[in-house]
């Protein structure tokens, strides 16, 4: 199957016992998934992904949204707490993928029942890119039929000469520019974060 890299803030787990067929995405516990992600991603014989439960994108979302509390967009095996490069952490997304794994329909007719080749040491985790610079706004709207608020990504935070900008909403979409003393704004001081998530 094709190439895919892991997830942005975030960790891809796949088997290495049934040659890397199944695999699957986590997010550090801060941040979550752009959209709903699968389950499961399943190899097939073709060489192309399908997903499990059928029917969701082929290609895994990055976690590159903050996590609201009380919701999340994928199951919560797909979260973890630390840092990826840190072995505790690494032992804990393993632990995540097979205590998952064993229990998909895959895991219980011959993928893990039985099979003393599912154990974490023989689970493939690779961590993805670290992104810091993600902010969240909740959009009344579409929500992806997810059931939770919407929610959009905004841009780095713009960056000034002789001054600063400072988010100013508790939802972090408004902000001002804050001139450094001899200094003075021109034009409007107030930065919104617009729906396609640019300031």
């Amino acid at each position: 199957c094709p190439h895919q890299d892991p997830p942005i803030n975030g960790a891809l787990t796949c088997d290495r016992w049934l040659y890397g067929q199944f695999c699957s995405v986590q997010c550090e516990e801060r941040f979550d998934f752009y959209t709903e992600p699968a389950s499961l991603y399943v190899c097939g014989s073709s060489g192309k992904w399908r997903t499990d439960p059928p029917g969701k994108e082929t290609k895994w979302p990055d976690c590159s949204i903050k996590r609201i509390p009380g919701y999340s967009k994928g199951i919560e095996f797909q979260y973890y707490v630390g840092d990826c490069e840190d072995e505790e952490t690494q032992l804990q997304i393993k632990q995540n993928f097979i205590g998952h794994f064993s229990n998909t329909v895959f895991g219980r007719v011959g993928g893990c029942l039985g099979n003393v080749k599912c154990s974490v040491d023989n689970v493939a985790m690779f961590c993805g890119e670290t992104d810091e610079n993600i902010l969240v706004d909740r959009v009344p709207g579409i929500d992806g039929g997810l059931g939770g608020p919407s929610v959009r990504s905004c841009s780095k935070l713009p960056e000034f000469d002789n001054g600063i900008f400072e988010v100013s909403s508790a939802d972090s979409t408004t902000g001002s520019v804050v001139c450094n003393d001899g200094y003075r704004v021109l034009g409007n001081p107030v930065l919104r974060c617009d729906m396609a998530g640019y300031w």
